[in-house]
């Protein structure tokens, strides 16, 4: 037995050329791999104990000697190949991984981008999927500037809350209500922070009428210089309270249910400078089943007699609350016509207008009109949908036919920097031009209702650019 230096050595000295014959030579055969594994004897040996690591075994037994000396270069091309072998499966598998990886994401992105093709609007309002959409910066809104009503304001008037419904574009003015104020908001376009053009118009209080506004939507009639202010739900047993002697007729209405009210408001002094007076109150007579669930938006329309009508945006889908109120693609208007016969004053409904199924909102908070576009937007959604109506080129329409067409186009509000919706109280909408959109934002829902990201873009007004 040798250490293994020295099995290095004599394995060199065996090697070198020399005259003596083959068979009277010492051959020197290592067997590492057998000497590691088993320990056992080469030819001509006894069994030992188990060698040790470099073990060398010096035979004379020529036949053996000539045969192991044969298949050593064999023996040690196949040892040094081996390595080459792993590296090269090691490198295919690496590959074969990266492919199947790629080939992973590459479906996933595509299940993604169909998914988001058949499933229609409600994909736009997913948390995460729409800001990976191919079409992303051509399908969201983009924020061109806003201000929250605390910053616009310089006297509150002791108000802790803005509870903004609806907004409405005026004479380069925003005029907006809020369902929990009777004041009238005021702001100039520009959202200049305590701009002296920044106020509240009438007491946001109202002893007189006490209670919450309930303003819902807000719609000018530019005919008669005055403002629409639709309460979005009053209980019929309030109402017939409020008719003076003026009753509806035996079996003309449910025993219960809502209403919506329209109050007309006429601005007293110079630009409301002297706060406003209530013209008179019309009830409508669509009856809706919950109170929270009513007129959620309105906007005006004429005739081609220059008749006013209003087409009232319910809240919820089939103009009902609960499970059948968050049917998406069920959306619906009312179009209602005003009535003074027998000196009381009514809007009354003429005609349901479904909305287009692609419309697939889960609530609709707000509308408005600018020629023949309309635009709906809505709150949980966090989208609004602008398309166009049938009207004459005049804008007028005919009450008979009057219809919203398909075919528009969804927008996402911006997202946040995780994807999340972070516009989540949009309640209302109107046209500034072409290719911008003025919104309100609600105050947070309270009580963990609501994600806290809602806080940052709640109780503010906010100008959007359209793609």
């Amino acid at each position: 037995n040798h250490s293994w230096p020295r099995a290095k050595c004599l394995v060199k000295r065996l090697n070198r050329p020399t005259d003596r014959p083959l068979e009277n030579r010492n051959r020197v055969v290592i067997n590492i791999h057998r000497a590691r594994r088993s320990g056992e004897a080469m030819d001509g040996d006894q069994p030992t104990a188990r060698q040790p690591q470099g073990y060398v075994h010096l035979a004379d037994n020529t036949k053996a000697d000539s045969r192991a000396l044969a298949d050593a270069p064999a023996a040690a091309e196949k040892a040094s190949t081996w390595p080459q072998y792993t590296k090269t499966l090691s490198v295919l598998a690496v590959a074969l991984l990266s492919m199947l990886f790629g080939a992973l994401m590459l479906f996933s992105c595509s299940m993604a981008y169909f998914r988001g093709r058949s499933a229609g609007p409600m994909y736009l309002s997913g948390d995460y999927d729409v800001c990976y959409y191919p079409d992303y910066s051509k399908k969201t809104l983009k924020t061109a500037y806003e201000e929250t009503v605390f910053a616009l304001l310089s006297d509150t008037r002791e108000e802790k809350k803005f509870e903004a419904s609806e907004v409405i574009y005026v004479n380069e003015t925003f005029w907006v209500v809020c369902d929990n104020s009777w004041a009238l908001g005021r702001f100039d376009r520009t959202l200049r922070p305590f701009s002296p053009d920044n106020r509240q118009i009438g007491d946001p209080k109202n002893e007189a009428k006490g209670g919450d506004s309930q303003w819902e939507a807000l719609v000018y009639d530019r005919q008669r210089h005055l403002f629409l202010a639709v309460q979005e739900a009053v209980p019929l047993s309030e109402l017939r309270k409020e008719r003076k002697g003026h009753k509806a007729l035996k079996g003309s209405e449910p025993e219960s249910g809502f209403r919506g009210v329209v109050q007309e408001l006429r601005l007293k002094g110079h630009g409301g400078k002297e706060g406003y007076v209530i013209d008179r109150e019309c009830e409508m007579d669509f009856t809706f089943e919950h109170g929270n669930k009513g007129f959620e938006g309105a906007v005006g329309l004429r005739d081609t007699k220059g008749e006013l009508y209003l087409l009232g945006l319910c809240e919820g889908n089939f103009c009902k609350g609960g499970k059948e109120g968050k049917r998406p693609g069920n959306g619906r208007m009312i179009l209602l016509r005003r009535d003074d016969t027998d000196g009381r004053c009514q809007w009354k409904s003429m005609r349901t207008i479904p909305l287009p199924e692609e419309i697939s909102f889960i609530d609709y908070s707000a509308a408005a009109i600018r020629g023949s576009r309309i635009a709906i937007t809505s709150q949980e959604s966090s989208a609004v949908w602008i398309g166009e109506m049938k009207v004459n080129k005049d804008g007028s329409i005919d009450p008979s036919s009057f219809d919203i067409l398909p075919k528009g186009q969804i927008y996402n509000f911006p997202r946040d920097d995780e994807c999340r919706v972070e516009y989540c109280n949009i309640e209302g909408v109107d046209f500034i031009n072409d290719r911008l959109l003025v919104a309100v934002s609600d105050k947070m829902k309270s009580r963990g209702r609501q994600d806290f990201r809602c806080l940052q873009k709640d109780q503010s007004l906010h100008v959007f650019a359209i793609p």
